[in-house]
């Protein structure tokens, strides 16, 4: 893992890009070949390690349910009331877009 880390490191400062260490978060997605996974370091500073977070509108979690993404993007089509009344105009019931 270090040696991957070390080549982002590489590829982020020779294309100029600043890794945000206060941003960044790493997850482990599906269960890993082992129990002790060292955390990991950028810069000497260690980074997050999350079981979900949200990136561009995505809610992503380590064991990869997408029940939580549906749910989020249905919720936010149901507060915009205009999708739903174009919708009806288009001969889509209420209860046909949840």
């Amino acid at each position: 893992m270090k040696e991957k880390t070390e080549k982002l490191i590489k590829w982020s400062q020779s294309n100029k890009m600043l890794i945000n260490c206060n941003k960044t978060k790493e997850m482990i997605i599906g269960k890993p070949k082992s129990d002790n996974i060292q955390l990991l370091q950028i810069d000497g500073r260690q980074i997050e390690r999350v079981s979900r977070f949200k990136i561009l509108g995505l809610q992503l979690s380590d064991n990869v349910p997408w029940d939580r993404n549906v749910e989020y993007i249905c919720n936010k089509i149901k507060s915009h009331p205009s999708y739903i009344s174009s919708n009806s105009l288009n001969g889509l019931a209420y209860h046909q877009t949840t």
